[in-house]
């Protein structure tokens, strides 16, 4: 049953819980970063109100409503399911930096800036993401804006 959030926007899970042994935070399995390459999490259908992943709401769609419109929520983008191909680590979650050599432009957009660039204090964050802006920043740059960076 779905429940509301601090902001009382409506999820099927709390913040923060417990589910098959581990623990979820909602709103992190909502963002794409680059210590979590995917955006999968819950999701009701709205047709049978049934919950499904994110990443199986195509599917069952496709196979238990198959005239209906696929909620615009649910579908995966190219550049997002490249970001999860183009992973070669599978023991771990986050992307390494020659994972992120294999990124396009468009699949370097999604994930935040902030992983690479401390706004505060408006340098290169001094870890494998950073570094890894820092020998791209002319496309880093291009992709994210000059003005980010300033």
């Amino acid at each position: 049953m779905p429940t509301l959030n601090k902001t009382g926007k409506k999820y099927l899970f709390p913040d923060a819980c417990s589910f098959a042994g581990n623990t979820l935070n909602v709103k992190k399995l909502q963002t794409i970063e680059c210590s979590f390459p995917l955006k999968n999490f819950p999701m009701e259908c709205p047709s049978c109100s049934e919950t499904f992943w994110r990443f199986d709401m195509k599917n069952h769609f496709t196979i238990s409503h198959p005239g209906e419109v696929i909620p615009e929520m649910a579908v995966i983008l190219e550049e997002e399911q490249n970001l999860i191909k183009k992973k070669k680590s599978f023991r771990k979650n986050c992307l390494k930096k020659e994972d992120l050599e294999r990124l396009v432009d468009k699949e370097l957009a999604l994930l935040p800036i902030g992983d690479f660039w401390d706004i505060k204090k408006k340098k290169w964050k001094s870890n494998v993401y950073g570094n890894f802006g820092k020998q791209n920043s002319v496309r880093m740059k291009k992709i994210f804006g000059k003005g980010n960076f300033e």
